[in-house]
């Protein structure tokens, strides 16, 4: 297989191959499972391939933009070898995936019969073509398999389908036409990724074996899924209206979610119990015991009360008023905490609605777009007063000479040269020479015309510029005119 391989095109780019250099090369090679057919290939040819793939896909986010090209090659007694590559132009008619529309197929049939009259492919075939998959596996689809089979009806050709990946080597899958004419269309279980360049067999073959692609890993998978898919928060628990007053018993209920009820609310419930414990029938004859189980109940409810206000952080009516507490000073040049979070009344709550609602509400209405408007047509209409102001594109000229005389004059109207930025007068095609400031502002030029001349002034303006030719021709006779 050594003596077969011969110095090919070790780098190629996308319009064209470059002679090989003069030592050999680094091959690998890839086989079918069945080890029936060998596909070989260029290590560096395919490095560049994996360079112009990932160039597409950085070019814009979620998958970037898909690449493809055809593959020429030696079609061998038990395989395939591939030497160079061109690129594919397509417009993308149906966005970044690489998807050939008519004219697309149209001009890549032109591109194959072309490629025989290449001198960089000469001695070579098209044996396929490779193709870019960054949003889906390494499949075909429907439309590349028909579109394959249009353009290489032959066996042995193959398809090289291409993954790259942000987090991951590329992945290369390879598919042959067999015999029977018949092409697997998934290469996901015998992808593999490319070797270094550099790394020729020990024995001297020349032949670098293919590396199996590894699994992706599930970190692997997930950070490409966050690069592709959109993360869907789940959605807040909304809280319900309260609706009633709620007992006590029920604040200390788990897994049970209301607004605690407000001081007056807590000691109305209070009331009422204090009430019910107090009508009820005593069971035992001892009064004083009675007394102080009713004692230690009522502290207990007012101990519970406190806790609640405490949490509420407002005073309420049935425990009495305690001085602040006093706060220590704080060190000096300390950083002062934020101010704990206290409730708000209803009624704040609808200003602070209102006062978002109103700087939520767009700058730009309808007067600041007339506004705009009547700013820009006003900009277009002092622009078109000065361009009319300016000088004409065609500067006509007059020549006044004797036909005996050697000279003439060249005039024109001053104002298209007086406050001109450059102006210049030609003689027959020749150099231009500077008009003087005098020349400039008089419109008037004196030249030496022993014969036939050709004038051409030319006066560059700020916006545009003005040109002047006249032909000014002498006689057999002596006679002699100007000719526009």
């Amino acid at each position: 297989m050594a003596d077969d391989i011969k110095p090919g095109f070790a780098t190629e780019s996308t319009t064209g191959a470059r002679p090989a250099d003069s030592k050999a090369l680094d091959y690998a090679f890839w086989q079918t499972p069945d080890s029936s057919f060998k596909v070989t290939y260029s290590v560096a040819l395919f490095h560049e391939i994996d360079f112009v793939v990932n160039e597409g896909y950085r070019k814009i986010p979620h998958g970037g933009i898909e690449e493809g090209g055809l593959l020429f090659g030696v079609i061998q007694d038990d395989g395939v070898r591939i030497e160079a590559f061109r690129s594919i132009n397509c417009e993308h008619a149906s966005g970044p995936s690489f998807v050939l529309s008519e004219r697309d197929m149209a001009a890549l049939e032109l591109q194959l019969m072309a490629a025989s009259s290449d001198p960089d492919l000469e001695h070579l075939l098209p044996v396929g073509w490779f193709l870019t998959h960054t949003r889906g596996a390494l499949s075909m689809t429907d439309l590349e398999v028909a579109q394959f089979d249009k353009l290489f009806p032959q066996v042995s050709r193959l398809t090289v389908l291409i993954k790259p990946e942000r987090f991951q080597p590329t992945r290369f899958g390879f598919l042959v036409r067999d015999a029977n004419r018949e092409m697997p269309r998934d290469a996901t279980a015998s992808a593999i990724i490319l070797p270094l360049p550099g790394r020729t067999g020990k024995q001297g073959s020349g032949l670098i074996p293919s590396i199996p692609a590894p699994a992706p890993s599930a970190n692997g998978r997930r950070l490409a899924q966050a690069a592709e898919l959109e993360e869907v928060l789940p959605p807040h628990r909304v809280r319900p209206e309260r609706t009633s007053a709620q007992p006590l018993s029920e604040l200390a209920m788990p897994g049970i979610w209301k607004d605690p009820p407000s001081p007056e609310e807590a000691a109305q419930a209070l009331d009422e119990h204090e009430l019910e414990e107090e009508t009820a029938p005593l069971e035992e004859p001892d009064l004083q015991k009675a007394e102080a189980q009713r004692t230690a109940r009522k502290q207990l409810a007012r101990e519970r009360t406190r806790v609640i206000e405490e949490s509420l952080d407002v005073p309420g009516p049935l425990a009495p008023e305690r001085p602040p507490k006093a706060q220590p000073k704080p060190p000096p040049f300390a950083i002062a905490r934020p101010l704990p979070e206290r409730t708000v009344s209803h009624e704040v709550y609808e200003q602070i609605a209102e006062f978002k609602a109103r700087s939520t509400e767009p700058v730009i209405n309808a007067r600041s777009l007339s506004i705009l408007a009547i700013a820009a047509l006003l900009g277009c209409l002092v622009g078109y007063v000065l361009y009319l102001q300016m000088p004409g594109a065609v500067i006509a000229l007059e020549v006044h000479g004797q036909p005996q005389a050697q000279t003439i004059t060249v005039s024109w109207q001053p104002d298209i040269t007086r406050n001109a930025v450059y102006a210049s007068v030609r003689v027959n095609n020749s150099e231009p020479v500077p008009l003087s400031p005098e020349e400039k502002t008089l419109g008037r030029v004196e030249l030496n015309a022993p014969g036939d001349v050709k004038v051409e002034v030319i006066a560059q303006n700020w916006m545009r510029d003005s040109r002047g030719i006249v032909h000014y021709l002498r006689s057999g006779n002596g006679s002699a005119g100007a000719l526009p």
